[in-house]
């Protein structure tokens, strides 16, 4: 178990780093050490959900999603600027490839992002590796019961094509 959740972080890291040339703002933190978001903390606190703080400060949870399956999510820390919109990225992984999504999946995931609420498929590259996520953008300074609809959003969604497509239980 200790080894399948090291393998969690050292995917969420990779993924955060991968991503991290969208992200364009980060809240705290001395001489590039990265801290996490005060308002981040306070959302997850009023949301009382089970978390770990990684070293880059962004938060993680893992989820019974049920049938002895469980899903990763990743609150990031950091936070993206339009304008006088600040927005906080949630997300999960679903699928890992060493080649990109094939028509026919893409196709079909590009389907499902019409069809949800919150909440959009994307696909990241770390390295040589492909990775399919689900991710919700929701307002930096969300309360609690907000920030937890987007993480369960996130759990169950990503959860969910992760079983479809390859039927494993790896993130």
């Amino acid at each position: 178990m200790k080894t399948k959740i090291n393998q969690l972080k050292f995917i969420a890291l990779s993924i955060v780093l991968s991503l991290a040339g969208t992200l364009s703002a980060q809240v705290g933190g001395k001489g590039g050490s990265p801290t996490t978001d005060s308002r981040l903390l306070e959302a997850v606190k009023a949301s009382g959900l089970k978390h770990t703080i990684m070293k880059n400060g962004d938060i993680r949870m893992i989820f019974d999603t049920g049938d002895g399956r469980s899903q990763a999510v990743v609150i990031a820390t950091r936070v993206s600027q339009y304008l006088n919109l600040e927005v906080r990225e949630i997300w999960g992984v679903a699928w890992k490839g060493s080649a990109e999504l094939t028509a026919e999946q893409a196709n079909k995931l590009l389907k499902d992002n019409e069809r949800r609420k919150i909440g959009a498929w994307g696909l990241a590259k770390d390295g040589n590796t492909y990775y399919a996520t689900f991710t919700v953008k929701i307002a930096a300074n969300a309360d609690g019961e907000s920030l937890k609809a987007g993480i369960m959003a996130v759990a169950e969604v990503s959860d969910a094509l992760e079983k479809e497509l390859t039927n494993k239980d790896e993130f």
